[in-house]
């Protein structure tokens, strides 16, 4: 078993649909248009109405096959903060603390 994090980034829609995310391992990784939008620069995705920033947990039982993936919980980066747990109370690694807030700042 195995357990992955990833950042998504989401567009959404005026209804609070996602329509599109943006995936990366870390923060750094991502284009200067999703910091860009993150700042609050205008979407020019088709109906991108806002956007949020979550880190995703995967547990796997065989790391890669979409098959295996046994678990997914989020941490929603909310008010400029990213949470100490998960939605399903999984802890966050200090790790993705101090990347967020080193990506925040910049």
């Amino acid at each position: 078993m195995k357990t992955v994090y990833e950042w998504s980034f989401q567009h959404m829609d005026s209804d609070g649909d996602i329509t599109d995310h943006e995936f990366a391992d870390s923060l750094a990784e991502y284009p200067a248009r999703v910091r860009q939008l993150w700042d609050g620069g205008e979407c020019d995705y088709a109906n991108c109405a806002s956007h949020e920033l979550e880190l995703w947990r995967n547990t796997w039982e065989d790391y890669g096959d979409w098959s295996d993936l046994l678990d997914r919980s989020y941490a929603l980066v909310e008010e400029g903060a990213l949470p100490m747990h998960t939605d399903d109370g999984s802890i966050v690694p200090k790790r993705f603390h101090r990347e967020f807030m080193n990506w925040a700042k910049q």
